[in-house]
């Protein structure tokens, strides 16, 4: 026994443990994840050496998010291919590999209220641009009086990039079972739609809100009669936020049959891994919109306003994590695959994160008015200029724990039923403890544009707060899943799978806020005619806050599919396979195109 601990501790100390987005089967999920298909063998580092033959996985096999149909022509715009075989060239190795690659430009529904009455009217995709003209009889005569020029152009486009790697490796050392997989990738993602409500909607202004795709729109309007122009208003949104994520990970494992004193006959099994992740998102997004006002009698009439607005975020999480497993399986029932055998199996483990985790976000705000009567009287005629901003940072470390135990166990009822069932439990916390701080500052320049200075001012208000800020998050998860297969036909080629899966999961997030240091809001405002300034404080009163939120759920999912192997070489399995929407008949074309087909082809 001293051998195989100093084989077990080696092993610990070279392997390293990956998460990668490998496929899941159908088999898998009709049965409610309890009970295995060979796909979800190929691609675990000792599973990987008992499935036999080459196996191939395509497009065709619907596996990137099952949600593709294939006689509907719905797809997720990816290229997956996988392949398992054992080496020709190597005894006792097994190789295995996956290819996920997407590189997807989306074009998304765009909607404009081409005479600006509330009512969007005209319907597109991606870019669209549209030029309106009106001629109105605003003082109902007969004649036309007034025509409008609208000009608006919106875009709204969405990017989404993926390339994943993995790469399997399966030996056979003697009883000793050894594994090595190595998985990496990049998935990107990019949108053109606002992520804040920017602008203040001022007079014509309209603004955006939250989800507004990128526009730009122009309105004129003239006085037919004299060819004037009375208003000219313009407004333009930039919008821009960006997903990205970089991960690479390792993953070894080792599995050797041992006779224990109270279980005989086990197959024991550890993991240890690693993993690098580097995720950042950002957004952003900025405003504009000017609207100026003309009178046809006044020619030196001014009556003009303008602002500009941006908001930017940067979220980022870099960090590792380590990843440790232990399983003991016993087979109490045979069977020529290992899919179908006979057992029981317990795990315990846990994975071990730290981040460095970064949050910066500002909000700018300016704005520019000036109105003048053109009668030189100098009566309520001013220039206001406003400069206002806010920002927030929040930056520190990230711990992220998790810590799991799964019972499971499958039984075969003869030759056509088999069922499994188990019970898993997981608990997570996720612990920040970061340096908070958030800063205000408005400039409001007033001058009244007549002689009396004392109408004239200047306005500072300022105000900021530093905290130590620890955020924590719980999170209780306890799932068990049930499935039943059945294969009818004398050739036991057809299979009719049920499952169902309890979760209860409970969220605890604490989040609390230790104020280190504050300046209170403080208003100065200077005098142009030489007046001591005014200076106002508001209470420096800055609470140190903590909150607790509690969230518990219980859900039960039921899941059904259909699997047919006409020969030794090909599998057609279906997920959800009798349609989606309420009210289908067997006779509708939809009840067959929303299928969810996957095809296996062993060689």
């Amino acid at each position: 026994m001293s051998k195989s601990i100093i084989i077990i501790l080696i092993l610990l100390m070279l392997c390293f443990f990956a998460q990668a987005q490998e496929p899941i089967s159908f088999r898998s999920q009709a049965l409610g994840g309890i009970v295995y298909d060979d796909l979800d063998l190929i691609y675990d580092p000792i599973q990987l050496r008992f499935v036999d033959g080459i196996r191939l996985y395509t497009n065709l096999s619907n596996l990137t998010s099952y949600n593709e149909e294939l006689f509907n022509n719905v797809s997720d715009n990816e290229f997956l291919f996988g392949i398992s075989t054992e080496n020709p060239f190597l005894k006792n190795l097994w190789t295995s590999a996956l290819v996920r690659y997407q590189n997807s430009h989306f074009s998304n529904p765009i909607s404009i209220d081409s005479d600006l009455n509330g009512f969007d009217d005209i319907y597109s995709e991606g870019n669209f641009k549209d030029i309106y003209n009106a001629y109105l009889d605003t003082d109902f005569n007969g004649l036309y009086d007034t025509r409008q020029e609208i000009s608006q152009e919106k875009t709204d486009f969405s990017m989404y990039k993926k390339n994943i790697y993995v790469l399997n490796n399966t030996y056979l050392l003697r009883k000793w079972t050894l594994g090595l997989k190595i998985a990496t990738g990049n998935t990107e993602g990019e949108g053109t739609t606002t992520s804040y409500n920017l602008g203040s909607g001022y007079g014509w202004l309209s603004g955006s809100n939250y989800g507004d795709p990128t526009f730009n729109i122009n309105f004129n309007n003239y006085l037919i009669e004299d060819v004037f122009k009375t208003l000219e208003w313009d407004e333009n949104g930039e919008y821009l936020s960006q997903d990205e994520d970089n991960f690479t990970s390792l993953n070894g494992a080792f599995m050797v049959p041992l006779k224990l004193v109270v279980v005989d006959s086990v197959e024991v099994r550890g993991d240890i891994g690693y993993m690098m992740d580097d995720n950042t998102y950002n957004i952003n997004d900025s405003y504009s919109g000017t609207q100026d006002y003309f009178n046809q009698d006044i020619s030196n009439y001014e009556r003009h306003y303008s602002e500009n607005e941006s908001f930017n975020y940067k979220n980022e999480r870099t960090g590792n994590a380590l990843n440790f497993n232990l399983q003991m399986r016993k087979k109490f029932k045979k069977s020529s695959k290992r899919i179908n055998e006979g057992f029981w199996a317990v795990d315990i483990g846990m994975n071990i994160g730290s981040y460095d985790y970064s949050m910066n976000q500002s909000n700018i705000f300016n704005s520019t008015e000036n109105y003048f009567d053109g009668t030189d009287t100098l009566n309520f005629d001013y220039i206001e200029l406003f400069n206002g901003s806010s920002s927030e940072t929040d930056k520190g470390d990230e711990s992220n724990n998790t810590f799991y135990s799964s019972f499971r166990i499958n039984i075969p009822l003869g030759e056509k039923v088999h069922i499994g069932t188990g019970l898993m439990w997981d608990y997570t916390s996720i612990e920040r403890n970061t340096k908070f701080a958030n800063n205000y500052l408005t400039l409001t320049d007033y001058e009244q544009l007549d002689t009396l200075l004392s109408n004239d001012y200047t306005t500072e208000v300022t105000r900021q707060m530093q905290a130590d800020r620890t955020y924590e998050r719980t999170i209780y998860r306890i799932r068990f899943p049930v499935g039943i297969e059945y294969k009818f036909t004398e050739e036991n080629n057809w299979s009719i799978r049920f499952g169902s899966i309890f979760e209860y999961a409970k969220v605890i997030t604490n989040d609390r806020y230790e104020i280190t240091n504050s300046e209170p809001m403080r208003t100065i405002t200077e005098y142009a005619d030489g007046r001591d300034p005014s200076v106002t404080f508001t209470d420096n009163i800055y609470t140190s806050t903590s909150s607790h939120i509690k969230e518990a759920q219980s859900t039960t999912t039921f899941v059904y599919g259909l699997g047919y192997q006409p020969t030794e070489n090909l599998q057609f399995d279906l997920l959800g396979f009798l349609g989606t929407s309420s009210g289908l008949q067997i006779i509708d074309s939809a009840f067959y195109k929303s299928l969810k087909l996957s095809i296996s082809v062993k060689l």
